[in-house]
C-alpha cells in the first residue's frame, strides 16, 4: 500500500513537471529567435554541470576515463543541441513541436506499457526499471503519433521522406528507436558514475540530461531528414 501511494505520488510529480516543461517549451517557441538560442544555451551549459557533478562524485575511478569521457559526451551534448537550433532556424516551430512530441510519446508509452506488462528486463545491467514490453510499446506508441501529428505540424517541404509514406513511417519508427537508445546511453553514463539521477533540478524526473537524454540524439537524426 506504502509504495503503491508512493508511485501515484511520483507520477503526479512528474506530470505536473511534465506540463509546467511544455508550458514553458511553447512560451520560447513563440518568443522565437534569439531566446531559443538562450535557451538552448542554457540548457547545454547545465548540462554540463551536471556532468562534471557527476564526475566529482566519482573520483576514486581515476582520472583519464571519467574525463575522456566528459569530453566525448560534452561533444555529444554540444552538437545535438546545435542540432536542435538549426532544426528550428531551417524548418520553424512545428518541426520542433513534432519532434518532442514524437519522444514524449515515446517515453510515456515505455513508461505505462512497461508498468502494466512488465516481462523481461532490457538491459538489467544499465538500466534495471526497463523491460522489453516498455521498449517495444515505447517505439510503436511513438510512431503511431509521430505519423498522426505530422500530418497537421509537417509541411512536406520541410522533408523530401514526406512524400513517401512508407518511407516516412519507417523514419519516424527510427527516431522513435534512436530516443530508446539515447536514454539507454544516458543510463550507461550514469551508472558508469554510480549515480541514480544526473541532478535534481526538475521534480519527479531529475537533472536535465535525465529529461534530454532521448532529445540529444534523436535531435541528430532528424537533422538529416529536414531542413
Amino acid at each position: 500500500m506504502g509504495n503503491t501511494l508512493m508511485l501515484c505520488k511520483n507520477l503526479v510529480v512528474r506530470i505536473i513537471s511534465s506540463f509546467c516543461m511544455m508550458f514553458a517549451l511553447w512560451g520560447v517557441l513563440t518568443a522565437g529567435g534569439y531566446y531559443v538560442t538562450a535557451v538552448l544555451l542554457t540548457l547545454t551549459i547545465i548540462m554540463f554541470s551536471e556532468l562534471l557533478n557527476m564526475y566529482k562524485k566519482t573520483q576514486r575511478l581515476g582520472f583519464i576515463a571519467p574525463v575522456s569521457l566528459i569530453l566525448i559526451f560534452g561533444f555529444y551534448i554540444c552538437v545535438s543541441m546545435i542540432a536542435w537550433n538549426t532544426i528550428y532556424i531551417n524548418s520553424g516551430m512545428n518541426v520542433v513541436i513534432w519532434l518532442v512530441l514524437l519522444v514524449a510519446a515515446n517515453d510515456s508509452g515505455a513508461y505505462f506499457i512497461g508498468k502494466t506488462l512488465k516481462g523481461p528486463k532490457l538491459v538489467p545491467s544499465i538500466s534495471p526499471g526497463k523491460t522489453w514490453s516498455g521498449f517495444l510499446g515505447g517505439i510503436l506508441v511513438g510512431t503511431a503519433v509521430a505519423y498522426l501529428f505530422a500530418q497537421y505540424l509537417i509541411e512536406p517541404a520541410h522533408s523530401r521522406i514526406m512524400y513517401n509514406t512508407t518511407g516516412f513511417l519507417l523514419v519516424c519508427l527510427c527516431l522513435s528507436l534512436f530516443s530508446h537508445l539515447g536514454d539507454l546511453f544516458e543510463s550507461a553514463i550514469k551508472r558508469f558514475y554510480g549515480v541514480k539521477d544526473s541532478g535534481s533540478l526538475i521534480p519527479g524526473h531529475g537533472g536535465i540530461l535525465d529529461r534530454m537524454d532521448s532529445y540529444l540524439i534523436t535531435s541528430l537524426l532528424a537533422r538529416f531528414f529536414f531542413f
